[in-house]
């Protein structure tokens, strides 16, 4: 039987960084909050059709599984933006109330803000997610309202 595994080879290009040696950011660049939030979703993201993406059988993941794995390489660079910002707000308010942030916290936020189940003012400021095959091959993500 397979199972799910993540590939965090690779890097994902940032276009608009200030400096040029934050242009590419590989996995081990990232917090364990934010590579946390990356697996929990890319594990949601592989086992439900991503948009765009032709849904398959399988066995394991079930029907309108994708194709494949979604790895590190496969997010648009405005994801990991958006991931890294949301999570930096995320870490500061935890810090606040002196929460740890490791990669467990990091998978919890993503299936929270997934859910609809992030308390309070956070549930509206994170809302759902869609993530979405772009034109360019990546993952993109948007408001699930949108």
């Amino acid at each position: 039987m397979k199972k799910w595994s993540f590939e965090p080879s690779g890097g994902v290009a940032q276009p608009h960084a200030k400096h040029l040696m934050d242009q590419w950011v590989e996995w081990g660049d990232l917090s364990p909050l934010e590579q946390g939030f990356i697996e929990a979703m890319s594990k949601a993201a592989s086992v439900k059709a991503v948009r765009g993406f032709e849904p398959c059988e399988d066995e394991e993941l079930g029907a309108g599984a994708v194709p494949r794995m979604i790895g590190f390489s496969d997010l648009a660079s405005e994801t990991l933006e958006l991931i890294r910002k949301d999570c930096a707000a995320f870490q500061n308010y935890a810090n606040g109330l002196g929460i740890k942030t490791g990669k467990a916290e990091g998978e919890s936020f993503y299936r929270g803000r997934q859910a609809g189940s992030l308390p309070g003012a956070w549930g509206a400021a994170f809302p759902p997610l869609t993530p979405h095959l772009g034109d360019d091959g990546l993952i993109h993500l948007r408001d699930a309202a949108r």
